[in-house]
């Protein structure tokens, strides 16, 4: 169990230090699509979508256990 709530933790430290990541890359695309190229903007976007699938599979195996 304490390797669990390790991991939990540690979660929440790379949410709290990747979020604001993700959050500007938003804006910039939504405000001012031109400053940032495509090549650019496609691996914030990976990134946050791979990051949620190890999230759910986290959670998923958690529950299993």
């Amino acid at each position: 169990m304490h390797a669990l709530e390790e991991i939990r933790n540690k979660q929440s430290e790379i949410e709290i230090e990747f979020r604001p990541v993700i959050e500007m890359c938003t804006l910039l695309e939504t405000y001012l699509p031109e400053v940032m190229e495509k090549e650019e903007m496609d691996p914030a976007q990976i990134l946050e979508r791979d990051w949620g699938n190890l999230v759910n599979q986290a959670v998923v195996i958690r529950n299993d256990l």
